[in-house]
């Protein structure tokens, strides 16, 4: 199969990371021939009442900027929440890459997708990759502990975390040439640290000092190091790095 032939989605693109990963996709020349996808919630094609004019008719659209960005990179909007859209997204993609921020939503849709993925829905998907996070293996030992107690940032992020590793390593692992089911597909998971960086997008926090720190963390130079295993303190990790 050739790289024109490939179709890549990328899952939680309402947010940085996945917006990196996008447009690095396509600024990259050993994949500008593939077609990729941005999969977002619905939300992101809502608009909403002016919350500046409560008399205003007109809806406004908070997240016109990113999917303009998106377009703009040559990368394919998909709403995630529409099952007909979704399924022919899916019976076209050769490789997704899940990389929602919040491990909760990631652990959601990577069972979701696999579900999927086990009725068939995914007949050409032959490569996986997931954005995971450090210390998922160390889970139950401090510092790692106290982070991940259900109380902490949505509850349980590592535990997630790991759970959507599972649910990739445990499918993959399956016998899916049987019942007319998906062929096989490889995976690699990245486990990355608290992340940093604005990527592609244009973001200004009400923190100002904050804003500074991933602008900061932007820079070209920056490198990232990569070794198998989960070995890592809980350093920060650059979108555009992890991307």
């Amino acid at each position: 199969m050739h790289a024109k032939d490939d179709v890549v989605v990328v899952t939680g693109a309402l947010e940085r990371l996945a917006q990196s990963c996008c447009v690095l996709l396509r600024e990259n020349g050993k994949s500008a021939d593939v077609a990729v996808v941005s999969a977002m919630p619905k939300e992101a094609f809502e608009g909403v009442k002016n919350p500046r004019d409560v008399r205003a008719t007109e809806l406004v659209y908070p997240n016109e900027n990113t999917l303009g960005m998106l377009r703009d990179a040559g990368v394919g909007l998909l709403n995630c929440d529409d099952d007909v859209a979704t399924k022919d997204a899916l019976a076209r993609a050769t490789c997704v890459i899940f990389a929602e921020e919040t491990p909760k939503r990631l652990r959601l849709r990577v069972e979701e997708t696999m579900a999927r993925v086990d009725k068939g829905e995914a007949p050409r998907l032959r490569r996986v990759v997931l954005l995971s996070r450090i210390g998922v293996e160390r889970r139950d030992v401090d510092p790692w502990k106290y982070m991940n107690r259900k109380t902490f940032r949505g509850g349980a992020p590592l535990d997630d975390a790991w759970a959507a590793e599972e649910a990739i390593r445990t499918r993959a692992a399956k016998d899916v040439n049987a019942g007319g089911k998906a062929d096989g597909f490889t995976f690699t998971i990245v486990r990355t640290g608290e992340l940093r960086g604005n990527g592609p997008t244009s973001v200004v926090y009400g923190d100002y000092a904050l804003t500074l720190v991933d602008n900061a963390f932007d820079v070209r130079m920056q490198d990232i190091d990569v070794e198998k295993g989960d070995t890592f303190g809980n350093d920060f990790t650059k979108r555009l790095s992890a991307a």
